[in-house]
């Protein structure tokens, strides 16, 4: 394979030559951004990577996209470095996995650098920039728009790439709709189970672990279902949703918490403030990405410390009926972004079913928006990747059969 290098470092062009070398693979390398755009016109790189000194402090990532459109099918990587502020390289890094990059985290000497690159080429793309913790938090702009389906297929897809134990917490305090969506003909009485539990501040890992549902499918997916009434809303305390996010810190590995679009309640506040990452869900409905933006994240979020760039965006129902584009937006509202599911046409269909883990599981193109996104959200927590399964076999059999004559061995 050939592999090109964007890189005024020489020490690593010829360590990383050397190490690629073992492999078959054959380096060229260049200096800077115009000279390695050139040599990518003439095409034949199986894999292209490029490092961030490349370009000035003051200079946005359009850079990266030209080398996207050039590079065709060849895999990307991109070398993150100190030599921007933090800010900026936490930003770069979502919006190279957002638009399928690999990344290489910062502070690794040059001996690093070119192991873990040649790794990458020839095995697991499984490099990123470790978070804080385990919790990531999905709220929404607007009720209705795909929130509890994005957080439910992103999970899945986690649960499916790795062996961790993934916690999907129902947090959505105002009616919870997932039991439904998964073909439960009751709602679980999971969440208001733990009622005496979370009032006394002595919930365990054990007790909750024990109150999860589990899909067949995803054993190492642990589902709390969220509260179905209403009225109940207002019962629940921030310091009983700390101790419930205490012990899913401590049973699950990654804990994605759905907090629907109600930012007025104890699950939402306490989520946000303990979050290791928030993730703002929201469409390319100006009323969505703009006026409810305004009146919620831009009016609440400085109540709590935090500002619209410690969210990250993902853009739902997106396509081409509306003007605005995921990366338009994200630069209109100032907040990174971590990826996009496309317009699912037969999505309420499924869901009106009770067949959400089917769509979550299959191959169309939201389901595998969503598992890119959760690739992503796996390579910021350093977290290895493996290949997701060829095709779901179960649901494929079940849509041959359905509605069809079972024909027999003797064909009868």
């Amino acid at each position: 394979m050939r592999v090109l290098l964007m890189s005024g470092d020489r020490e690593l062009a010829e360590r990383l030559a050397e190490t690629l070398a073992g492999y078959g693979d054959v380096l060229a390398a260049a200096d800077n951004a115009d000279e390695g755009l050139r040599k990518l016109a003439e095409g034949g790189f199986g894999a292209v990577i490029v490092s961030d000194r490349l370009v000035g402090a003051e200079e946005d990532n359009s850079w990266l996209e030209d080398i996207r459109q050039r590079a065709g099918n060849a895999m990307r990587i991109v070398m993150l470095s100190r030599r921007h502020p933090a800010e900026d390289r936490h930003r770069t890094a979502k919006e190279c996995l957002a638009d399928g990059w690999a990344i290489v985290p910062p502070g690794h000497g040059v001996g690093q650098v070119a192991a873990r690159l040649a790794t990458m080429l020839h095995g697991a793309r499984d490099a990123g920039d470790k978070r804080r913790n385990g919790l990531i938090q999905f709220v929404g702009t607007t009720p209705n728009i795909g929130t509890t389906v994005a957080a439910f297929a992103v999970a899945c897809a986690m649960a499916e790439r790795t062996n961790l134990r993934i916690g999907l917490l129902g947090l959505n305090l105002k009616s919870d709709k997932l039991y439904r969506y998964l073909g439960e003909p009751e709602p679980p009485a999971a969440f208001g189970g733990l009622r005496p539990e979370l009032k006394a501040g002595d919930l365990s890992p054990e007790r909750l672990i024990g109150r999860c549902s589990r899909l067949r499918r995803r054993p190492n997916l642990y589902i709390l279902h969220g509260n179905v009434h209403r009225e109940q809303a207002e019962y629940y305390a921030v310091e009983e949703i700390d101790g419930l996010l205490k012990a899913a810190c401590s049973a699950f590995d990654v804990c994605v918490a759905d907090t629907s679009a109600y930012w007025d309640n104890a699950a939402t506040v306490s989520v946000m403030l303990n979050a290791g990452q928030r993730i703002l869900v929201t469409t390319p409905r100006a009323a969505c990405y703009r006026e409810d933006f305004a009146r919620w994240c831009l009016a609440l979020a400085p109540m709590f410390g935090l500002k619209p760039a410690d969210f990250d965006l993902l853009v739902t129902q997106s396509g081409d009926r509306h003007a605005a584009g995921a990366k338009e937006m994200a630069r209109e509202m100032g907040l990174p972004r971590i990826g996009e599911i496309r317009m699912c046409p037969d999505l309420d269909a499924y869901l009106d079913a009770g067949r959400l883990a089917e769509w979550a599981a299959g191959r169309s193109g939201g389901a595998r928006d969503a598992a890119r996104i959760a690739e992503a959200l796996l390579a910021l927590r350093d977290v290895p990747v493996r290949h997701a399964e060829a095709s779901p076999r179960q649901f494929r059999l079940r849509n041959l059969l359905r509605g069809r004559r079972i024909i027999g061995f003797a064909g009868k």
